[in-house]
């Protein structure tokens, strides 16, 4: 998955994530969130020199099956947002980095959603042509750079 501005197209993308919040391991409806963090691995980062500021926004969307007005804020709007701080670079490459959520999953909680749902962008001002990409392999690294939520909560 990509998030940023690709330097050598200008083309931005927009990575999303779904966690169910429900079922077994699930975050009860009832339950009062403490933390929340979400740990993303950077597999790749252009161009070397670029500093990437980066949203997470929380979403409602209908998965598996992203629509056009997913990707537009003005038509999915955020329910809330974080901002990344410090902002990417490439040192962030082959790390897993640990976002702070605890915003979102408290907004995701009072709002009775059924799914943890977040848009990853870049936090847009002047275009930085920034690119990074986030490992959501299936493959058998999964354990290690898969996207993962945890979720502290009593």
């Amino acid at each position: 998955m990509f998030a940023g501005i690709d330097p050598a197209t200008l083309t931005e993308f927009r990575a999303f994530l779904d966690f169910p919040l429900g079922g077994a391991g699930g975050v009860p409806g009832n339950a009062t969130i403490e933390s929340a963090f979400l740990d993303i691995y950077i597999d790749s980062f252009q161009p070397s020199m670029a500093t990437l500021p980066i949203l997470i926004e929380l979403v409602s969307f209908q998965p598996p099956t992203l629509l056009g007005t997913d990707f537009d804020r003005g038509l999915q709007p955020p329910l809330a947002y974080v901002r990344v701080n410090p902002p990417f670079t490439l040192a962030d490459v082959g790390t897993n980095v640990s976002i702070d959520v605890t915003p979102l999953m408290v907004q995701a909680q009072q709002r009775g959603l059924t799914d943890f749902q977040v848009r990853i962008m870049e936090d847009l001002g002047p275009a930085i042509p920034g690119l990074i990409e986030i490992d959501d392999t299936t493959g058998a690294n999964r354990a290690l750079h898969a996207p993962e939520l945890t979720v502290t909560y009593f």
